[in-house]
């Protein structure tokens, strides 16, 4: 691996990359986002703020604020998007590519028999599957969205014809590239079925998880586990 930055140095330069790409000067993204002028100046380089020169520690909500008047993903401060490859400490002594620490961020992976996928678990560190809902929904979402898009597609070819805009050879060269609007339909209506099971299955989970809490005098929410 190339030479690695800190997790502050990387959110630094995410926040300058996204903040030239948006075109606005450290003062305007201050006042877009509230957050003052001098802290955004001192993120930028790094640091704190402090005078023995500490790296920058902000808290989570001024990287929300940050992002939100940039425009962009909060990940995409701290996980150099425009260099998926470079090389961030995440933790003292604990080094890992760019996409690999966002990976560990979000709980990524695949599960593998009983065990998880440690792809993106960076080397010395311990994770668990509790993510996986989430991502099972944000994958269907975006599969949902793919189908209900490719359907308008298909959708639009026919009544370009109909409406004189299309000549049927296009549409007919096109509707053999593609599934057909039934076949579109039927994968749209699998795919919120499965949606909703994933969803029933969590709150199956969760009542399960506060009828057995209860049962011990647990509040439910002080040990989830592994989903």
């Amino acid at each position: 691996m190339g030479e690695s930055k800190s997790l502050a140095e990387s959110l630094g330069r995410g926040i300058a990359y996204a903040r030239e790409r948006s075109g606005v000067s450290q003062a305007v993204l201050a006042e877009r986002s509230g957050v003052h002028r001098n802290q955004v100046s001192q993120l930028e380089r790094g640091k704190s703020g402090g005078r023995n020169g500490a790296a920058a520690d902000p808290h989570l909500s001024t990287v929300l604020k940050l992002a939100a008047a940039l425009h962009v993903p909060p990940a995409s401060l701290l996980f150099s998007p425009d260099d998926p490859l470079a090389v961030i400490e995440v933790m003292p002594g604990v080094e890992v590519e760019a996409y690999k620490a966002f990976g560990w961020f979000i709980g990524a992976g695949s599960p593998v028999g009983m065990t998880h996928d440690r792809a993106y678990v960076p080397d010395g560190l311990e994770t668990d599957s509790s993510m996986r809902g989430m991502l099972q929904l944000l994958d269907l979402d975006r599969q949902i969205a793919d189908a209900e898009h490719s359907l308008l597609q298909v959708e639009g070819g026919a009544k370009m014809v109909d409406a004189g805009l299309m000549s049927s050879d296009v549409a007919d060269m096109l509707e053999q590239s593609a599934p057909s609007a039934e076949d579109l339909r039927t994968r749209i209506g699998a795919l919120h079925r499965a949606r909703a099971n994933v969803i029933e299955g969590h709150r199956r989970k969760a009542s399960l998880r506060a009828t057995v809490a209860r049962g011990l005098g647990v509040h439910p929410e002080t040990d989830r586990g592994d989903d």
